[in-house]
């Protein structure tokens, strides 16, 4: 692999408020800064500029029509993709995440090129009930449909992604699901082609006054969409993945 070149993307719909704190906050790494702007109103706009205009290596990437989370991250790899980026890290606007823990997971990446550094939620008092129920339910899913139970969470927005596999699922045209979905099944991609994980902890918090995008009824319809969905491409796969996951077991059984 080439010099290690990483980026960090930070998909944002209707968080310009606390963005303006995240982008100074990672302005100090000093490595370019993909603020996707996901057809946000004219009001948020105006937010997520000024909060580009702290950093001096934030470029932002303007979609036309909101797509989720999905079409962002597609939009800003794209973009890594013209800058030679090697690793992206994907951070999420709200500010949820502890983003002291970004040199750590760069780091690992560093150390591990080909691998994807997943996270798993460290989680303070804030963190309603129904986000770990719904957590749990979504990780034993994945590890059903990837027959590889070694994810600690799927849906946490914090991981480093190495760029050519991204590139790699973009180019074959792999339909990944592009809203509350996304985290899971980009996940679950990567693990289908055998990429593996360094998983590290980072710490979420829930802010009363926080904004959350998520609408309960039509994106659960789409989760549960995306999961029967998978179920069909882990039949399709499944050869392969019980191979590999004999062999993890001989690998655990032989240490």
């Amino acid at each position: 692999m080439s010099q290690f070149s990483p980026g960090i993307i930070i998909p944002t719909y209707n968080h310009g408020k606390p963005l303006k704190e995240v982008v100074a906050k990672l302005s100090e790494l000093n490595i370019p800064l993909i603020i996707v702007d996901d057809g946000n109103s004219p009001e948020e706009k105006v937010l997520i500029q000024e909060a580009a205009a702290v950093s001096s290596n934030a470029s932002v990437v303007t979609r036309k029509k909101n797509g989720g989370k999905g079409c962002a991250m597609r939009d800003g790899v794209r973009y890594a993709q013209k800058l030679s980026l090697t690793h992206v890290l994907q951070v999420d606007a709200d500010g949820q995440h502890d983003l002291s823990q970004v040199t750590v997971f760069l780091d690992a990446a560093k150390n591990n090129p080909d691998k994807i550094i997943n996270s798993f939620p460290s989680y303070d008092d804030s963190v309603p009930a129904i986000r770990k129920n719904s957590r749990r339910f979504a990780t034993k899913w994945v590890h059903w449909v990837t027959l590889n139970s070694e994810s600690k969470d799927v849906l946490c927005g914090f991981r480093v992604y190495p760029l050519n596999t991204y590139i790699q699922l973009l180019d074959r045209h792999a339909f990944i699901d592009s809203r509350m979905g996304y985290d899971a099944d980009i996940l679950i991609h990567y693990i289908w082609k055998g990429v593996e994980q360094v998983q590290l902890p980072v710490a979420v918090t829930y802010p009363l006054d926080g904004l959350s995008n998520f609408r309960l009824v039509r994106d659960n319809l789409r989760i549960s969409f995306m999961f029967a969905r998978s179920t069909f491409g882990m039949l399709f796969r499944l050869p392969v993945l019980i191979v590999r996951a004999l062999k993890r077991k001989s690998s655990k059984g032989s240490v």
